[in-house]
């Protein structure tokens, strides 16, 4: 599967993960001496440690990265190689990515192993991008667990079968997703961005591959491919969790030492792509879909320093809360989105940005608006900068703290030449100065690197001389431990639920208002919270959902006395994250603060809920995100498929809150929806008068419950809560078909209703089954 994980995402190439869930049953202990005190297995070399991080390197060349992090019962096997499409030559494309199927499909010793992480509660993936493909696993911290990650990532290293069995049978898979991407407007663009951007390098091919190299591609070059590429030396080992480093190595060594070191040398690639002289534009057309125009500039490799003053910029121009093309297109209502990414690749980049609309815009004048904004900038001002630099600061800041996404984040700084390069980064992000910034607008957005697609001559072309990645020893020297950085140690939990129960305090703060609190050492001190308001009943409700929908989505953009930008900022201050929603009865808040910021995080809560600004530019703007929405839902055949199944089986009338709604119904509503709604909505049915809050990690229990009594024991709904007793779904049998003109992919959906709750006894077994 093809995946992409950059600073900011871009729209729909967001990454997916299958993570199974934690159990009991850790047997390693965390970490707590030096490198230097523990006897390593033979021949094993110490490397550099950084973070919290740990580098060794086995004499057949695999280098290991170890993390001990106690904090969660879960460790994660990441084996990265530095393959990915780039790598493919002719006939080839898409190789790279049929190898990381056929990698599931068994070597000597470990013939089943969907069957046996099934069995082992262990979630598994892998993802090809252009410079690397990478394999995980995230298990229970089991001891068992663990030496059969090892074992088999080590037997599959050079022993894979690569049978051309699997290769027929897997076509089917691969050709889906394929199908899946030609269906998507956002792919396809994507594709071509690629492809105008780079006219020589192997970067211009889409991961995925042509149909025609895909489906003829020879077994034997996929064979080939594999012995030259996946070898140890080719490779990082990263193990990350509640670790013991000493005994973590000698079963490392147990498994992988075996692996001869390769006598091959691998191939030298000296393609690179010249530089741009004119701006480049094509066009798609086709039947479905809303607009999307991208738009891409060449930058240098990942690791040029540039890249963190692009990434900020990137910030400063594309953030959907704060950034210049949100106010330059979407709040004036000439676009209904805007986002900016880097991806970051190499040997050569592209920062990027798309802009959504749906089918009413004047696509050519927002054009004309974004890139005035883009290559006619006023500077970078010191309030934008700073803001841009600490939403950078704190995203790299939590990049390691969940085991589960270390390989990820870890991976593109593998690819892009070292791993260190994660910490070079953020040493390079404390020292950037704002004319850095302004200096990349002016060296690299300019019009001859502009690629959204066309040649068009001009009597005087631009130039953007793009420079190569540099000498990776010379930046990696100047690169130092900050002693500043030391982030505090997470604390392990039993959590068998008897034992959980015994941490958790419970706590009447007025009757209807409940607080479970459980204080736990976090790492980075952070906290979460959940407050769940119940509102309303059938009949209050009734004909209100979207109104209070939109509420939610309301009270997410600004309060009283803050608007948009200021209410994100004021999160980003306290390095919190908010997010408001209403579905059924419940108005739920999930929060993550750390304790410093709890208290603080809790008024800016306070304030989203009772005082919510309600801004009519700001009600226009979601409105029109959420007809867009509904617009590419039209002719998207996953999208059609639910909207259909979920109201062939939904048992409540029109109007009722827990009724499906179909997609045009939907577009109708929100056309007909008033401010003045939402407003009666909210003064209607929010309150406190029944609201669950729980609060999990570091914190003081006294100041907590102090706090939330103020701001909420006092606070009630006007209309008071009843529970909806939830009818039984439909039952009888039906099918439908639905036709989609032009779209490559189809979808199957299929429910079979069952009469059970989840207070009932085999409501447990049958999600098991």
């Amino acid at each position: 599967m093809k995946f992409v994980s950059n600073t900011l995402a871009p729209l729909g190439l967001a990454i997916h993960l299958a993570i199974a869930g934690t159990c009991a049953g850790l047997v390693y202990a965390p970490f707590a001496s030096a490198e230097s005190s523990i006897a390593l297995p033979k021949g094993v070399q110490v490397g550099p440690s950084f973070g919290g991080m740990h580098e060794f390197r086995l004499p057949n060349g695999l280098t290991v990265l170890l993390y001990p992090d106690a904090s969660k019962p879960r460790i994660l096997v990441n084996v990265t190689y530095k393959v990915g499409s780039k790598h493919e030559n002719y006939g080839e494309t898409g190789m790279a990515h049929l190898l990381e199927h056929l990698m599931f499909k068994g070597s000597p010793g470990f013939e089943n192993i969907d069957a046996e992480f099934s069995k082992r509660g262990m979630a598994n993936n892998g993802s090809t991008w252009l410079d690397r493909t990478n394999y995980f696993e995230v298990m229970p911290a089991v001891e068992e667990n663990l030496e059969y990650a090892l074992g088999m990532e080590a037997s599959r290293m050079t022993g894979a079968y690569i049978a051309k069995k699997d290769l027929d049978s897997e076509m089917t898979v691969v050709r889906n997703e394929m199908e899946m991407g030609e269906t998507d407007p956002f792919s396809v663009s994507m594709q071509a961005l690629q492809a105008q951007a780079f006219m020589w390098h192997n970067y211009g091919n889409d991961t995925i591959g042509a149909r025609s190299d895909v489906e003829n591609v020879p077994i034997e070059r996929l064979q080939a491919f594999y012995r030259m590429y996946y070898q140890p030396d080719n490779a990082v080992l990263i193990v990350a969790g509640p670790i013991e480093i000493g005994k973590t190595m000698e079963r490392i060594n147990h498994y992988f030492a075996g692996i001869p070191k390769p006598t091959r040398s691998l191939p030298k690639f000296y393609t690179r792509e010249p530089t741009q002289n004119g701006e480049r534009e094509s066009t798609i057309r086709r039947v479905s879909g809303t607009p999307v125009v991208l738009i891409g500039y060449h930058t240098p490799g990942a690791a040029h320093p540039d890249t963190v003053a692009l990434n900020v910029l990137l910030r400063v121009l594309g953030d959907d809360k704060t950034g210049r093309l949100r106010e330059t297109v979407v709040t004036p209502g000439l676009a209904s989105g805007a986002q900016a990414f880097g991806l970051n690749f190499q040997e050569s980049s592209l920062a990027s940005f798309a802009i959504t609309f749906d089918k009413s815009h004047d696509i050519d004048k927002a054009k004309t608006e974004v890139l005035k904004q883009l290559e006619a900038p006023a500077p970078v001002t010191e309030a934008e900068f700073e803001r841009a630099k600490r939403s950078y600061r704190n995203e790299l800041k939590a990049a390691l703290d969940d085991v589960s996404r270390v390989g990820i984040n870890l991976s593109e700084y593998i690819a892009a030449g070292d791993w260190r390069l994660f910490f070079l980064e953020r040493q390079i992000l404390e020292s950037l100065t704002l004319e850095q910034v302004n200096a990349v607008a002016q060296r690299y957005l300019l019009r001859a690197n502009r690629n959204t697609v066309n040649y068009l001559p001009e009597p005087e072309p631009q130039r953007a001389e793009i420079p190569q990645p540099p000498d990776l020893s010379t930046q990696l020297a100047a690169l130092k431990a900050d002693e500043n950085a030391a982030v505090s140690e997470g604390e392990q939990l039993d959590f068998a639920p008897a034992e959980l129960e015994k941490r958790v305090e419970r706590i009447t703060l007025r009757p209807g208002l409940s607080l479970a609190a459980l204080t736990k050492k976090t790492r980075n001190s952070a906290v979460n919270v959940v407050l769940n308001a119940r509102l309303g009943s059938a009949e209050t409700l009734n004909g209100q959902d979207l109104a209070l929908e939109a509420l939610g989505a309301m009270m997410n953009r600004g309060t009283v006395a803050l608007d948009r930008v200021g209410f994100a900022d004021a999160l980003s201050a306290n390095e919190a994250e908010v997010q408001i929603a209403f579905s059924g009865q419940s108005l739920r808040v999930s929060a993550r603060a750390t304790e410093s910021g709890l208290i603080k995080t809790l008024e800016l809560i306070e304030q989203a809920l009772k005082q919510p600004r309600l801004d009519p530019s700001e009600f226009e703007t979601w409105r029109k995100e959420q007809l867009t929405a509904l617009q590419a839902a039209e002719n998207d055949p996953q999208a059609r498929a639910v909207d259909a199944l979920s109201r062939a089986v939904n048992p409540y009338p029109a109007g009722h809150p827990l009724a499906q709604v179909s997609l045009a119904q939907q577009k109708d509503a929100l056309q007909a929806l008033k401010l003045s709604d939402i407003k009666a909505a909210h003064e209607r049915f929010v309150g406190a008068e029944t609201m669950q809050i729980a609060v999990v990690g570091q914190f003081e229990t006294a100041a907590l419950k102090a706090a939330l009594s103020k701001q909420f024991g006092d606070w009630r709904a006007k209309t008071p809560y009843q529970a909806i007793t939830e009818l039984p779904y439909k039952s009888a049998p039906a099918k439908s078909w639905i036709n989609t003109p032009d779209q490559a992919n189809g979808f199957l959906y299929a429910a079979m209703p069952l009469a059970l709750r989840d207070d009932q006894e085999h409501f447990a077994l049958a999600q098991i089954a």
